[in-house]
């Protein structure tokens, strides 16, 4: 089912690997947005290679942190906070640029990302030295 994955890898390196990558795209969906102009940016040449980029990523992470998630059953995270997260990491890749988008609620939903991915990572990490 997920032969796609890295040859030599545990199911679990691909999905740290993915899941430090989505932590750097977020740090970067922050970065555009604290720098964001007064003026949409153009759509095809600024937005859609970073959402698209986060997109592809997140479809190669969700199977994989849903899968932990259900092997593990774990307490720390869930499949719908997993999913939650993926969608709102999209959300935000496109809304990061947008002179529209309140601060509140990017704040709000990037700390909501942030936490699965950050949950995700150690329980991992924590899995990894049993």
């Amino acid at each position: 089912m997920l032969g796609w994955y890295t040859e030599g890898h545990t199911m679990n390196e691909v999905l740290l690997n993915k899941t430090e990558l989505l932590i750097l795209l977020l740090e970067e969906a922050r970065e555009k947005f604290a720098s964001r102009g007064e003026e949409a940016p153009d759509f095809f040449s600024e937005v859609k290679p970073f959402a698209d980029k986060v997109r592809d990523t997140c479809d190669e992470w969700l199977p994989l942190a849903e899968e932990f998630a259900n092997r593990t059953r774990a307490n720390y995270i869930h499949g719908s906070q997993i999913s939650a997260a993926a969608e709102n990491l999209q959300s935000l890749s496109i809304s990061a640029l947008q002179p529209d988008m309140r601060e509140r609620r990017f704040k709000d939903l990037a700390s909501s990302v942030e936490y699965v991915l950050h949950q995700l990572r150690d329980g991992l990490k924590q899995d990894q030295t049993k």
